[in-house]
């Protein structure tokens, strides 16, 4: 049985999240064989290339009819090419990240990109992304509206470029735990494009968003295990509750 644990996307860059590096000995001892995947780490790479740094200004520039605007972004466009390795060096070498103005540097350069993204994929135009959580949706069908909009969903251009490198016709499980509510549109739409691409692979979604609205789940939710995941674990990996359909 071959099973990946993903981290999702949309959560600090600089350091891993904890507790899938913990759990994964646990899972070990129980003889469970587990690759992990930090989905997380291969977005910021992702978003810092040339391939989506150029995608967003194509888009940026079929959408914008003031030429004044656009060499603007051709600008912002070119300064987030040139310095996207330097923002990966900092964020990942200790003797770079510890000094002030290179975090300051990196902080600066991420929020330039969200605006610039948010230009190219315009439903996350406040550049906001924590206006991803479910609390900023009146129903799961604007969820769904949300996950299935390949033009507005940067993330889903993300996994499509990246799964198919990890994913093949011998997975079995596909465990995804996030760590805040920031990450749920991104898990969902991981979700989505798993069971699109690899309908036979089993997902079970866990981590602290969902345990928090536990008492929001009810029938309303039977459209997310029909289409997006198979079982929701609640609580921790170890002593969890675990739901389906």
């Amino acid at each position: 049985m071959k099973t990946f644990f993903f981290f999702p996307p949309n959560w600090c860059k600089s350091h891993p999240y904890m507790s899938i590096p913990c759990i994964l000995p646990y899972l070990k001892e129980k003889s469970i064989d587990v690759t992990p995947i930090d989905l997380n780490l291969l977005s910021s790479q992702y978003y810092h290339s040339k391939r989506f740094l150029d995608l967003c200004l194509n888009k940026i520039v079929n959408s914008v009819k003031n030429l004044r605007l656009v060499k603007k972004y051709e600008l912002i466009h070119d300064f987030l090419l040139s310095e996207g390795e330097n923002v990966e060096n900092i964020l990942h070498k200790p003797n770079l990240f510890l000094e002030y103005e290179n975090y300051i540097f990196a902080k600066l350069y991420e929020d330039e990109l969200r605006v610039f993204r948010s230009m190219a994929f315009n439903d996350f135009s406040n550049s906001d992304e924590n206006k991803l959580s479910l609390e900023n949706y009146k129903t799961l069908l604007d969820v769904f509206d949300i996950i299935n909009n390949k033009e507005i969903n940067y993330y889903y251009d993300f996994y499509d470029n990246i799964l198919p490198k990890y994913m093949d016709g011998h997975i079995d499980i596909v465990l995804i735990s996030l760590a805040g509510n920031q990450q749920i549109i991104p898990t969902l739409t991981l979700c989505k494009y798993i069971k699109e691409h690899y309908s036979k692979v089993k997902i079970i979604l866990g981590g602290n968003p969902f345990t928090k609205i536990k008492n929001k789940i009810d029938d309303s939710w039977k459209i997310m295990f029909q289409q997006l995941f198979d079982y929701l674990l609640l609580y921790e990996g170890e002593y969890g509750s675990l739901i389906n359909n």
